[in-house]
């Protein structure tokens, strides 16, 4: 994992949740096997780190650019 292919979070105004913010970007095999860690990871929890979890809400996609992406990562990233 690097830090430049993980998307956003931002806490929204009640702070009952974090929206996060897709990046555009990214490829669909990336955000899959994201999406499988965080499956994995909750089925683990605990019941007080489930009562402790924030949830997360999809929000507006990332204007992040990838130019924080390093060379050898680039083939995370859609081939447009």
């Amino acid at each position: 994992m690097h830090i430049g292919l993980i998307s956003s979070d931002e806490s929204d105004t009640e702070g009952e949740a974090l929206t996060t913010r897709p990046l555009t970007w990214r490829a669909d095999a990336v955000n899959e096997y994201f999406c499988l860690l965080d499956e994995r990871w909750n089925a683990g929890m605990t019941s007080q780190q489930k009562r402790q979890f924030v949830s997360r809400i999809l929000g507006l996609p990332s204007e992040r650019m990838l130019t924080g992406v390093p060379q050898y990562l680039l083939w995370a990233v859609h081939a447009d």
